[in-house]
């Protein structure tokens, strides 16, 4: 067989003209393999055309906030904050999907969770993403999230809101999620 094809229209007539099977079957994998990487590229173009426009949105939205208040310093901090974990999600790129780490189920539902989440980073001063994460089914996703709290929320609100979570958790979720929770650097 001669050169690989540059394109989707080479290889069809390539494989138009081919007689030999293992030329056909080689054809057949090198337009597949031409198909699948134009479906990546407009899928990689389409993420970044998402964020650009969420991004636009959020600025424009930040923009009439500053507008209507005087409070322009923290208006434009809450923009630039939004910006960031726009960013950082969009380049975000979790290892492959897998069972929650607190019940060991659910591989196909699972979502991926940051650690430390982007607005607790941000407001840490961080200026590069930690993307360091684990996967949760949803159920355990909320939990934790409940657990966590906002950073900086009162730690009487923390305590009453993780009670009602506490208490429907095996001895050994609770250890998985307050696990998590050391790592975030919330405290157990």
């Amino acid at each position: 067989m001669g050169a690989a094809p540059a394109s989707r229209e080479d290889a069809l007539a390539m494989l138009a003209e081919a007689s030999e099977f293992s030329a056909i079957r080689d054809l057949c994998l090198q337009l597949a393999k031409l198909e699948t990487d134009a479906r990546r590229a407009k899928d990689i173009d389409l993420l970044g055309w998402v964020v650009e426009m969420r991004l636009r949105a959020e600025r424009k939205a930040g923009q009439r906030l500053l507008e209507l208040n005087g409070n322009a310093g923290a208006v434009q901090r809450q923009v630039d904050k939004i910006a960031w974990i726009a960013a950082a999600r969009a380049e975000f790129r979790p290892s492959p999907q897998s069972a929650c780490v607190v019940c060991k189920k659910y591989p196909s539902l699972s979502e991926a969770h940051h650690l430390t989440p982007l607005s607790w980073q941000y407001e840490r001063g961080n200026r590069v993403a930690d993307h360091r994460h684990a996967w949760l089914c949803p159920t355990h996703h909320r939990a934790l999230h409940m657990l966590m709290g906002a950073e900086g929320e009162e730690e009487q609100k923390k305590g009453r809101r993780a009670v009602n979570v506490v208490v429907d958790l095996a001895r050994d979720e609770l250890r998985a999620l307050l696990s998590l929770l050391t790592m975030a650097g919330a405290g157990a």
